[in-house]
C-alpha cells in the first residue's frame, strides 16, 4: 500500500471517529439538558432533593457522593445556567453541608417520583 493511500485511509478513519465522538457529545448534552430541565421543574416542589437511580430490578441504588464535586457543579450552574443565574433555582450551601465529605447518602431527605427519567 502506498503512503498516500495509507494516509488517506488514516484521515478517513479519523473523520469517521470524529463524527462518532460528535454524536456522543450531542447525546450527552441532550441528556444533561433534560436532567437540568426536570430538576428545575421539581425544584419548587421540595426543599431537599436527592436523585436516586433506578436499578434494573426497579430498586433504588445507593449513591456515593463527594461534597466538593457537588459544590463545584453548583458553582458552575450558578455561573452558566440561566435558571440558577436568575435565582429561579437556588443552590443551598446549608443543604450541601448535609452531604458526606465522600461517602454514601444516608439520612438525607429524598423525593421519589413515578415520573423518574429512564
Amino acid at each position: 500500500m502506498s503512503s498516500k493511500r495509507k494516509r488517506k485511509d488514516e484521515l478517513a478513519a479519523r473523520k469517521a471517529k470524529s463524527r462518532a465522538t460528535e454524536s456522543e457529545v450531542q447525546r450527552f448534552a441532550r441528556l444533561e439538558a433534560n436532567a437540568v430541565r426536570n430538576a428545575a421543574a421539581r425544584s419548587a416542589e421540595s426543599e431537599h432533593q436527592t436523585v436516586n437511580r433506578r436499578a434494573e430490578d426497579d430498586l433504588n441504588a445507593e449513591f456515593k457522593v463527594c461534597r466538593k464535586r457537588v459544590e463545584a457543579v453548583g458553582r458552575f450552574l450558578i455561573q452558566n445556567h440561566p435558571g440558577f443565574a436568575s435565582h429561579r433555582i437556588t443552590f443551598s450551601q446549608t443543604n450541601c453541608d448535609l452531604l458526606p465529605e465522600d461517602g454514601l447518602l444516608l439520612n438525607i431527605p429524598t423525593m421519589d417520583s413515578d415520573n423518574d427519567c429512564h
